[in-house]
C-alpha cells in the first residue's frame, strides 16, 4: 500500500478509537476481568481444602520452599493449614459463592468485550 493509503488507515484508525470509546470498554473488561480471576483464585484454594489433608499439604509447601522465600512458603502453609481444618461444609459454601462471583464476572467480561 502507498504511504497516503498508511495515512488515511492510521487516521480512520485515531477517529473509530474515540468514537467507539475504546479507552471505556478497556477498562471495563480489565475491572470484570479481574472481578473473575480473585474469586476463581478463592475457589481453587477451597476445592484444594475440600481434598487435600495435613500430609498432602506438607508435602508441597516442602517442595514450594525451594522456588519461595521461606517466610512466604511459612504464610502460605499456614493459611492452607486453616483451611483445610475448617469445617467442610464452610469451605464448600465459601466454594459456592467464590464460584457464583467468578462466573458473574466473567459473563460481565465476556459481554464487556
Amino acid at each position: 500500500m502507498p504511504r497516503a493509503a498508511w495515512a488515511r488507515v492510521l487516521k480512520r484508525v485515531w477517529v473509530m478509537i474515540g468514537f467507539h470509546e475504546l479507552g471505556l470498554l478497556s477498562a471495563g473488561l480489565a475491572f470484570y476481568t479481574f472481578l473473575a480471576l480473585t474469586p476463581l483464585i478463592a475457589a481453587t484454594v477451597m476445592v484444594y481444602g475440600l481434598v487435600a489433608d495435613v500430609g498432602m499439604v506438607r508435602k508441597q509447601i516442602a517442595s514450594l520452599v525451594d522456588v519461595v522465600p521461606p517466610d512466604v512458603a511459612r504464610l502460605l502453609e499456614e493459611q492452607l493449614l486453616r483451611i483445610i481444618s475448617t469445617n467442610s461444609g464452610v469451605t464448600g459454601l465459601a466454594l459456592i459463592i467464590a464460584l457464583v462471583f467468578a462466573i458473574y464476572g466473567g459473563m460481565r467480561a465476556a459481554g464487556a468485550w
